[in-house]
């Protein structure tokens, strides 16, 4: 039997018509349920997204405070913040203070984004949200903890940035791609504004928007 014959049949026994029928443009259009519709109109992948991890951050650029949920991805924030094919941060969830008016002010949004050229820092609720973040160089074998004191972007900041072996300013500062640089058991206060604090288990803070940077004595922060 002819392979198209047999087509034919298994269509009329099935109940369909025997060759093909175009339909209406009216009737091509297939209905969604309301969720997928938003799904599709928004661009939301919902399976790439139900694969990222969220991760609760607190962003400060030079005018603002953001609190939000982030979805970097298995990678963690280090990886994310320095994502070269990507110039910003989208952030669900979000809470807008200006820092000139903490902690008054709040404005919640659903979605912001941030570019993160602006960003002076990113906080992070523990350690493991930065992901992996090498800060060895050859012939060590694991980083260095060195305590630091930064002025970016009308912040200071004091934590533990690692390197390994001696520490290099240079090396920090511009070697490599990374925009955005580790830091550990940090603290975080705006220079013109005293009332603006917060502390982090861990931080990214914009390398770029550095005026300054400290070397610290070795004494544990209080």
């Amino acid at each position: 039997e002819h392979p198209r014959s047999a087509q034919r049949a298994r269509r009329v026994r099935s109940g369909w018509p025997a060759e093909p029928v175009d339909l209406p443009a009216k009737y091509s259009r297939i209905k969604l349920n309301r969720g997928l519709r938003c799904d599709l109109r928004t661009g939301f992948d919902r399976t790439a997204a139900s694969t990222k991890r969220p991760i609760a951050v607190e962003i400060f650029t030079p005018t603002h405070r953001v609190v939000g949920i982030a979805f970097p991805g298995p990678a963690g924030l280090y990886s994310y913040m320095n994502l070269r094919t990507e110039s910003y941060v989208e952030l669900e969830n979000a809470e807008l203070y200006l820092v000139h008016r903490l902690p008054e002010g709040c404005e919640r949004t659903g979605r912001t984004w941030l570019v993160k050229s602006e960003i002076a820092a990113v906080l992070a609720r523990n350690r493991g949200d930065l992901g992996a973040a090498g800060g060895t160089r050859a012939g060590y074998t694991r980083p260095f903890p060195y305590r630091v004191r930064v002025q970016v972007g009308g912040f200071e900041i004091q934590g533990l940035l690692e390197s390994g072996g001696r520490f290099d300013f240079g090396a920090v500062m511009f070697e490599g791609d990374s925009q955005f640089v580790p830091l550990q058991t940090t603290q975080l206060a705006a220079i013109l504004f005293p009332r603006v604090q917060s502390t982090a288990p861990a931080m990214l803070f914009n390398r770029s928007m550095v005026t300054a940077l400290t070397m610290l004595p070795s004494e544990p922060l209080p």
